[in-house]
């Protein structure tokens, strides 16, 4: 059998064990980046949502089927959605 072109001590299994661990770092950390992302995501949809629902909404509180939107003062709205995530909305 071959010996491999590294030193004898085995360097060549302890270069691959590195070049694994270097991979799987980097995709757990480009897993964690995705799952940030998704939830960022997620709240800048709600915001949108939420901000249409105001925009829709004629009087102080309007039902919707996201949720619900209550009139708080002149320009500050609250959107609770039917998840029961509240959101403000200033207009």
């Amino acid at each position: 059998m071959r010996k491999l072109v590294f030193n004898r001590n085995g360097s060549a299994l302890l270069m691959s064990m590195v070049v694994l661990g270097v991979l799987c770092g980097t995709m757990t950390g480009y897993q964690y980046y995705l799952k940030r992302q998704r939830m960022i995501n997620m709240k800048l949809t709600n915001q949108l949502i939420a901000e249409s629902m105001v925009k829709l909404s004629t009087e102080h509180d309007s039902q919707f089927n996201y949720g619900w939107t209550t009139k708080i003062s002149q320009s500050n709205w609250s959107v609770t959605m039917k998840n029961g995530e509240n959101i403000k909305v200033i207009i």
